[in-house]
């Protein structure tokens, strides 16, 4: 009869070498439900990734935009108050 620590040390051996066994393995476990969940959460988290980067780069174009129109507005004031005088 095979020992109990004989048996681990094959089943261990098997999922380190055979795919396979592996993957009926994880099935059996119930990992392949966790790694299809784990898929879908990447490909959600890249897609609001994108578009974060969308977002942050139309914040970026307003800044400017805005900084351009602060700059031109005290310019403006400069040239009035210096024709005042």
């Amino acid at each position: 009869m095979v020992s109990r620590d004989e048996i681990r040390r094959i089943v261990l051996e098997l999922i380190r070498t055979d795919e396979e066994f592996r993957l009926a393995i994880a099935g059996a476990l119930g990992l392949d439900a966790i790694l299809s969940e784990l898929r879908a959460l990447r490909q959600d988290f890249n897609a609001l990734l994108g578009r974060a980067i969308s977002i942050e780069e139309t914040l970026k174009r307003h800044e400017e935009i805005l900084q351009e129109h602060t700059r031109m507005v005290r310019l403006s004031k400069a040239t009035r108050q210096g024709s005042m005088h």
